[in-house]
């Protein structure tokens, strides 16, 4: 079960935790503000988006170790969600501010929905344009 938090006094990265004992497993240099986590769980694979310097890093759950680290964006990755073999991270660096999306994103099935209300429940509408990564690891 991934879980997220802001960084405290320079204690960034990722750290794993044994559910049962409560104890460090490992931890990684994710980048500077990691803020949010999502799991593949098929492909044993954790992907940890960074708000300061827009980068997603994605980490072999099994290897304990990262695979790659991918700038998406110019900073604040603040959302990422597992679909169908890729990510998908939103950022709030505001690269589009005269954008609107007509729209909202199933992340569980990939389509579209016009008229889906937004996640606090309110009517759908246009909503602020952010920017959005796909990013699909292809192992060998």
């Amino acid at each position: 079960r991934p879980v997220s938090g802001q960084p405290v006094g320079g204690d960034d990265g990722l750290r794993v935790y044994d559910l049962d004992t409560h104890e460090l497993k490992y931890s990684l240099d994710t980048g500077t503000s990691p803020l949010s986590v999502a799991v593949d769980e098929s492909r044993r694979l954790l992907y940890v988006g960074d708000f300061a310097d827009g980068t997603v890093t994605v980490v072999d759950t099994v290897g304990r170790c990262i695979v790659d680290t991918v700038k998406v964006a110019e900073n604040r990755v603040n959302h990422i969600a597992v679909a169908q073999g890729s990510a998908y991270a939103i950022d709030k660096a505001g690269g589009h501010p005269d954008a609107s999306v007509p729209y909202r994103l199933d992340y569980a099935t990939g389509r579209t929905d016009p008229a889906a209300p937004l996640p606090d429940g309110s009517p759908a509408g246009e909503v602020p344009g952010d920017g959005i990564a796909r990013l699909t690891v292809h192992r060998g």
